[in-house]
């Protein structure tokens, strides 16, 4: 690869940590949990030949898929980032948790506290919770 084609990872950090600088208007906030992230975004067959899909959730979906591990999450996050407003995203969202593709991690303070979720994608999805 030369270094006209070679993609730099840190720059890729730099354009999404701009999307991370919203966290700082909401404390509540969860981390997305994403091990398919490369410079690049792999969109598996099944996720694409799901019936159950529509194209609002196969597309949150595939956006999802796009961002870095440990993204700072929020529906305001994706607003920023998507057409769609809050409250679509959050219904969207809804829809893959209850598909199985997204699964809500409380996650606890140091105190013992509740300190809101983390959300992890499943692919394939989680059918027998």
């Amino acid at each position: 690869m030369t270094s006209r084609t070679a993609i730099n990872v840190s720059h890729i950090n730099q354009v999404f940590s701009s999307y991370i600088k919203i966290s700082e208007v909401h404390k509540q906030m969860g981390k997305l949990i994403n091990i398919s992230y490369k410079t690049f975004t792999i969109i598996p067959n099944s996720v694409l030949k799901d019936h159950n899909l529509g194209m609002k959730e196969r597309g949150l979906l595939t956006t999802l898929l796009g961002l870095p591990d440990g993204w700072d999450f929020s529906i305001h996050g994706l607003a920023s980032i998507l057409k769609d407003g809050r409250e679509r995203i959050r219904a969207t969202l809804t829809s893959l948790e209850n598909l199985g593709y997204i699964e809500r991690i409380p996650v606890k303070s140091e105190k013992g506290k509740f300190d809101g979720c983390d959300y992890k994608i499943n692919i394939p999805p989680i059918t027998n919770f």
